[in-house]
Formats: structure tokens, C-alpha cells, sequence
């Protein structure tokens, strides 16, 4: 007996296509993973954004959040911003949907 047969051979080649069936799902995770981060990113940017526009026009708040939210939604997927609270003390909030999920970002300012 010597050689292979055929079913060792199949069974060789099913265990090579799970691993490599392993793998692929590994990677798709890891760009999910890496679009999860981009978007909490961005986010973090917007919300570090309209920290800066109040801080240093706090009598032009209305118009400032108003443009800050449309910005949102252009960034991420259904984006929303929402600022609460009153001077100096707000809570500001960057919402989004990805994959019918919603995920949010939150960070409280005081002037």
C-alpha cells in the first residue's frame, strides 16, 4: 500500500477547504472591524468639532449645531449629532446606524 487514495484525498482537501474557509471569515471580521473603527473616528472628530465652534462662538450656538448636524449626516450612515445641556455643561452625542445596528458616542463638555 503505498500512495494515497482517493478518499484520504478528499479528506485532505476538505480540511484545507475549512481552513482556508477559516481564514476568509477572519478577514471579512477584521474590515468590518476597521470600518467600525473609521466610523467611531469620525465621530470622535465631529464631536471634538462642535466642542471647538462652542467654545469659541457660544453666542452662535443654534446655527452652529444646525450646520454641525448636517455635516454628520453626510460623514457617517444616517448620522445624527445631538447637543444637550445648557453653559458650560453639555452633552454632546454623535449617533449612526451600520448593518441595521445603532451605535453611539457620547462625551460631556464643561466650559
Amino acid at each position: 500500500m503505498t500512495g494515497f487514495s482517493l478518499l484520504e484525498l478528499l479528506v485532505s482537501m476538505f480540511i484545507l477547504a475549512l481552513g482556508l474557509l477559516g481564514i476568509e471569515t477572519l478577514e471579512i471580521q477584521a474590515a468590518n472591524m476597521a470600518v467600525t473603527a473609521y466610523q467611531h473616528s469620525l465621530a470622535q472628530q465631529a464631536i471634538a468639532n462642535i466642542r471647538e465652534r462652542i467654545y469659541f462662538a457660544p453666542t452662535d450656538m443654534t446655527t452652529q449645531i444646525m450646520q454641525w448636524q448636517m455635516e454628520i449626516a453626510e460623514l457617517l450612515p444616517k448620522g445624527q449629532g445631538k447637543v444637550s445641556g445648557t453653559y458650560p455643561n453639555y452633552q454632546l452625542q454623535v449617533c449612526w446606524f451600520t448593518k441595521g445596528l445603532k451605535t453611539c458616542t457620547k462625551q460631556v463638555s464643561h466650559y
